[in-house]
This record gives C-alpha cells, structure tokens and sequence, in this order.
C-alpha cells in the first residue's frame, strides 16, 4: 500500500487520470460542476447550470482523497464561483424562505453560530432561521437577529436523538412558503436561498442544490469558525456528491402534502434518506450546482460502530421496500392528527 491507504496503481491512476481531468476543469467559471468520478454517471442539463449523478447513494470524488490538495483547488475555484459569507445582513419584513435547523449540544454551539451567519448572510431574498433544540432545559439563551427559537424537551440518552420530530415542529413555525431543512453544521454560499426561490418560482417543489460538500478537518474548522471567513482555508478531507441530507429546499405546502418527516426514525441515520425518497415524486430538481462546507465535529455517540451502522442501513432498506404511496398518506394522516409534542418515551 502507498502513502494515504491506497494502493500504487490507485495511486498512479489518480495522478496520470483523474488530476489532469480535474485541473482543466478548474479553468473557467463553474466547468468544475461537470466533475467526477471515472465510473460516475452525470446529466447534465441543456445549458450547463447542473449536474445530477446518477445513483441511490453518495460517493466522495476519488482524487480528493488520494491528493487532498486537489480538493483544496477545487474548493477554492467553487467558492470563488459561488462567494460565501459569514457576516450576518439584517433582514426586514415578510421572509421569503425559512431554514430549519434541529440542534444538540452545547458543544457544537460554534458550529451553530457559523452556519447561522452563513445562512443570515444571504443575498437577494429576506430569509428567517428556526432553530429547534432538543435539550433537557433550554440553554440557547442568545441568537441572533432574524433566528427564531423553539424548544424540545429531551431527555439525556444521547442515542434518543430525534431530528425527524425537530424538523417538523420546525417548519410547522415556519413563515415563509418555502422551507429549506437544514444541518447545524453546513456553511451554505451567499446566493443559495436566492437560487433555491428561484426554481421554485420555475414551477419546482423539491431542490437539492449541493453539488460538492467539502468536508473541513478539525484545524480548518477552528480557523473559519474564529476568523468568521473561509479565506485560505486549507484542504477538505472528503469531497462529497450526491448526498441525500444536509440541505433540501421545498415548498411547505410540499412538506405536508408527502407526510413530513418520519418520526419512527430515532438516532443516527436514515430519516433523510427516506424523505428524499418521498421527495422524489414530486417536481425534483436534482441538477445541483453549489458548493457546500460542512465544519468538524467529533461523530455522533455510535455512528462510527459498524454494527450500529449496518442495523441502520437494514431498517431504512426495510421502510423503502414499503409502497412510497402508502408510507405517504400513512404520515399525511400522523401529522394531521399529531399536537406538537414530546412523542411517548
């Protein structure tokens, strides 16, 4: 095995192949959207804007790992494409679009700040934050201008994390007739809400914008997180495409209509994966284009154990064998009957 895990063929296939594929993706505005992997299979649409890739599940950009420098590059080009901001405008007046965010842990509370700013910082629309914390006491005792609050009871057990029930008490206090459901620890580009109003206004109900999600180390984070910029960060460690969470924009007459979030998703993993499932029929933007920045933080308690891993992906296979149809009017009639609280313990 060479440096890094990978093999020397893997090694000299990445250098000779993938990096020349990629550097002259890197000259001219947005060409760099076309890229990935050898065997990935891209559409693009007629005019060049996005990329969808072909395939159930996500995939990091093979060359990236190999030679993180080249994901670097690529960051840099993408950002200076799509400009990111952590300095907050004030936003009067009516919202145009709502970003729901689910949080825990006073620990990730920097994270939270930063993703806030990026998101408070767009151009182009008015936008409007909920931020729902699930915690024994509330401890969010100050956001920011424009960042509406909600609490959940919670209890302690770590493993009891419900972010399916967060993002639905969520866009229910939403204001805005387009909502984005969003992770506490995604930076998001100054012209993402703008574009996301955009197809809607095209006649779209559901859009997945992210192209590339550029994972940042624990260093970089720190670095971005104190100087409120992404100028000269480092690397990304993983660049990631085609993931099915983290951000989605849709319609809130949409939400409803497929059910919302299932809430018999408790823990890590899964509950995004079936929404997106349920999205997916209906008018689908699945084109991305953006780039996205997801901060470090330390994994969630068993999300690195296998065995914890497989049990997830077989419940999840498990809910997607059942009729889309069926699961859909099945949480239709949940939410209509549900009141907005604490589900049994």
């Amino acid at each position: 095995m060479s440096a890094g895990g990978y093999t020397l063929r893997q090694t000299v296939g990445a250098a000779v192949i993938d990096a020349p594929r990629l550097l002259a993706r890197l000259v001219g505005k947005s060409r760099w959207v076309g890229f990935g992997n050898r065997r990935d299979r891209l559409h693009g649409t007629a005019d060049g804007e996005g990329v969808f890739c072909e395939g159930p599940w996500s995939s990091d950009l093979h060359v990236c790992s190999v030679f993180p420098g080249l994901g670097g590059l690529l960051l840099a080009r993408a950002t200076r494409d799509w400009p990111f901001s952590l300095h907050p405008r004030t936003h009067r007046g009516d919202p145009q679009i709502t970003f729901v965010l689910p949080f825990r842990g006073n620990e990730r509370l920097p994270l939270l700040q930063a993703t806030l700013a990026s998101i408070l910082a767009q151009e182009g629309t008015t936008v409007e934050c909920v931020v729902v914390e699930q915690s024994q006491e509330p401890t969010l005792t100050s956001l920011p201008e424009g960042v509406r609050y909600v609490h959940l009871p919670h209890p302690s057990d770590p493993l009891a994390w419900r972010k399916a029930w967060a993002l639905n008490v969520g866009v229910r206090a939403a204001r805005a007739p387009v909502v984005v459901c969003h992770d506490a620890d995604i930076l998001v580009p100054v012209g993402y809400a703008r574009e996301a109003l955009r197809l809607m206004a095209e006649g779209l109900e559901v859009a997945q914008l992210g192209r590339f999600l550029f994972y940042l180390g624990r260093e970089e984070t720190a670095r971005v997180v104190s100087s409120r910029s992404l100028r000269g960060v480092g690397a990304p460690y993983r660049v990631n495409q085609n993931w099915p969470g983290g951000t989605i924009a849709l319609r809130r007459r949409t939400f409803d209509e497929i059910g919302g979030f299932d809430e018999e998703f408790v823990g890590w993993g899964g509950e995004d994966n079936e929404f997106f499932d349920r999205c997916l029929s209906r008018r689908f933007w699945r084109h991305a284009h953006l780039p996205f920045v997801h901060l470090w933080h330390p994994e969630q308690p068993r999300k690195d154990d296998p065995a914890y891993r497989e049990e997830a992906r077989i419940r999840l296979e498990q809910v997607l064998r059942r009729d889309r149809a069926l699961r859909i009017e099945t949480l239709r009639r949940r939410q209509l009957t549900k009141e907005v609280a604490a589900p049994a313990q």
